[in-house]
């Protein structure tokens, strides 16, 4: 049995997701945004921001259902990218990427927001090749 590369966090959108089309042949919606994820230590509050891309579906729900403060349940696998910047320089980002977000928000009258809505798709269907160069950022 190997080691399964799975996190999972709740917290609060940074600021609205920015949504674009990948490059190449057959571009799909990709969405990056930023979630606080909040952790009180005696009477310390923590705040760590964690870096999530979602693709397809779920690049499609975020942008059209959630904003700046929305709180999202993520679940994903973490990656980390290497790559250089237009001035030459060695860049680093540890990312998530998402396969699984819940919209956490309250509907007015107390009632959970967006049940209703129909199953998303993983963020990349199986044999679907997305490189580094394709990734906004």
């Amino acid at each position: 049995m190997g080691i399964e590369n799975v996190c999972s966090f709740i917290g609060h959108l940074g600021d609205a997701p920015t949504v674009r089309p990948t490059k190449g042949e057959t571009p799909i919606p990709v969405a990056n945004f930023s979630v606080a994820v909040n952790e009180k230590f005696k009477e310390t509050e923590i705040t760590t921001w964690v870096n999530v891309v979602a693709f397809n579906g779920l690049a499609k729900v975020m942008q059209e259902y959630t904003r700046k403060g929305s709180h999202v349940a993520v679940q994903g696998r973490m990656q980390n990218r290497t790559w250089t910047d237009k001035d030459g320089n060695a860049r680093y980002n540890t990312e998530i990427i998402a396969n699984s977000i819940k919209l956490l928000d309250k509907k007015p009258g107390g009632k959970p927001g967006l049940d209703d809505l129909p199953p998303v798709p993983d963020e990349v269907p199986p044999g679907v090749y997305v490189p580094d160069s394709d990734i906004p950022f």
